[in-house]
């Protein structure tokens, strides 16, 4: 497995925790998809989890084998398997829109180049991505 110095309910535990306690708060993951003997049985239950924990923000990516670790010896999930995971989390995680109730809210914003079209692109305190239009007479 993959080592990690937790459990899925202590993770569990201290997510919720959170949750309950600091208004606002926002909370992400970094999903790994097709780590070596992953199973059909493990990624449904990631997916359960991640629909169970309402999180903001979830980065995943395929699992790649890198050279001179443990890992990369273990026989490799099929890449089609990968492919097929990943855009399961993907669709299922494009279908969320958790910051709805902040639209046409005011609130502070850091200001980077990266331009979507008509809207420039900012991030919030808590990393949430905010789209500014703009011709939108906001204050700097």
């Amino acid at each position: 497995k993959m080592n990690r110095k937790y459990s899925v309910q202590e993770f569990v535990n201290i997510a919720t925790y959170l949750q309950q306690s600091v208004p606002g708060i926002t909370l992400s993951t970094d999903i790994i998809v097709g780590f070596p003997y992953e199973t059909e049985n493990d990624f449904a239950d990631t997916m359960k989890l991640l629909k169970t924990l309402n999180l903001d923000i979830v980065h995943y990516s395929r699992y790649y084998p890198r050279p001179h670790t443990v890992a990369a010896h273990y026989p490799q999930v099929p890449m089609k398997t990968v492919k097929s995971r990943v855009k399961v989390l993907s669709d299922w995680f494009k279908g969320l829109n958790p910051y709805s109730s902040l639209i046409s809210k005011y609130m502070v914003a850091w200001v980077s180049g990266e331009v979507e079209g008509e809207n420039r692109c900012c991030h919030s305190k808590s990393y949430i991505k905010v789209r500014i239009r703009m011709d939108c007479d906001c204050r700097l």
